[in-house]
């Protein structure tokens, strides 16, 4: 009978136990309900304007839409929608701003809570590079209806060449005739290089930069010799060179009495005082003006030598040998040209 009073006595307490465990339970939930829909003080902050709130609403989704607050697109609630609400919780709505954004050659809008330039570019994907150039700083204030214009800052390096003109250096040549021309070295053009630096504002050049000069190829000068003879043509065509020419006054002379003092038998009778004998192109010069033994020719006589002095042929004087006494006094006194012959 004893150990049978015991058993009953566990099995009540047993029960005692799970009806009190259910009835905890149930005080618990009664109270988060109670709780749940109970009164809450929140603060609604709408665009920078803050108001109180005593609300029942569960969630911040429920506290906008009983407020008959309209959210418009872009605009940002903080925290999100779906958050649950306590007492003291502070909802915060952030209006988008509509701006205006042009870059890459497009224009387009965005509605964006953010609050500088920068963010509000990189809200909209749009990447700066560090030449890029934006019509507001970067970190100034975005405001509703603003444009934001991006320009787009490239460089790029380029050359160009252009010609260097070559010298044209004439050397003289005592050995060819006057008036010919020989080629020694023919010319060529230097290059000359150039480099810009060129910058592009969306696309456009805008500026121009030299940024170093270099000459690639130097010229190569071009060589021509000249003749320095002087030339003439005689009425046969005959080409002769000479190396001056002297205006002088003619005489003439012959081997005899009347010009020499000598007669045919006297001794050195037609020989010069070089001791040539006289004939047709043998002529008399002063030697400090000609030197004796030059060749020469004289306009309307010919070839000739100098060969031959006389006591009054000094200076710009020469005289011609004749083979008759008539020519020579035919001929008189004249100007003639004498060409000093090489």
């Amino acid at each position: 009978m004893e150990s049978s009073t015991e058993g009953v006595q566990g099995s009540k307490l047993i029960k005692a136990l799970i009806i009190t465990l259910i009835v905890v339970t149930l005080i618990s939930a009664f109270i988060i309900i109670t709780l749940k829909n109970a009164k809450k003080e929140v603060e609604v902050v709408d665009n920078g304007q803050s108001i109180q709130v005593t609300t029942t609403e569960k969630t911040v989704e429920d506290l906008i839409g009983s407020l008959d607050i309209e959210l418009k697109p872009g605009d940002r609630v903080v925290p999100s929608m779906s958050t649950e609400l306590e007492d003291s919780t502070r909802v915060q709505i952030i209006r988008a701003k509509e701006v205006e954004i042009t870059a890459d050659g497009e224009t387009f809008k965005i509605y964006s809570t953010e609050d500088t330039v920068s963010e509000t570019l990189k809200q909209a994907n749009v990447e700066l590079s560090d030449m890029d150039k934006v019509n507001m700083a970067l970190d100034a204030r975005v405001y509703n209806g603003c444009n934001i214009q991006v320009v787009r800052v490239t460089q790029e390096e380029l050359k160009d060449h252009e010609s260097i003109g070559y010298k044209v250096v004439v050397k003289k040549n005592t050995s060819m005739d006057k008036g010919d021309t020989k080629v020694i070295q023919k010319g060529e053009e230097g290059k000359l290089e150039r480099r810009y630096l060129v910058t592009y504002e969306d696309g456009v050049a805008v500026d121009r930069e030299l940024i170093s000069e270099q000459v690639v190829a130097k010229p190569v000068d071009r060589i021509v010799e000249e003749g320095t003879i002087e030339t003439f043509y005689t009425s046969r065509g005959e080409k002769v060179r000479y190396d001056r020419s002297i205006t002088m006054v003619a005489t003439a002379y012959t081997a005899g009495k009347e010009s020499t003092g000598k007669s045919s038998g006297d001794s050195g009778y037609g020989r010069t005082s070089t001791g040539m004998r006289v004939r047709h192109g043998v002529v008399a010069v002063d030697p400090r003006v000609i030197r004796l033994g030059t060749r020469l020719y004289i306009s309307g006589y010919g070839f000739a030598i100098a060969a031959d002095t006389g006591g009054a042929i000094k200076g710009n004087r020469i005289d011609l040998y004749m083979d008759s006494l008539s020519k020579a006094r035919s001929f008189g006194r004249k100007k003639v040209e004498v060409y000093i012959l090489r």
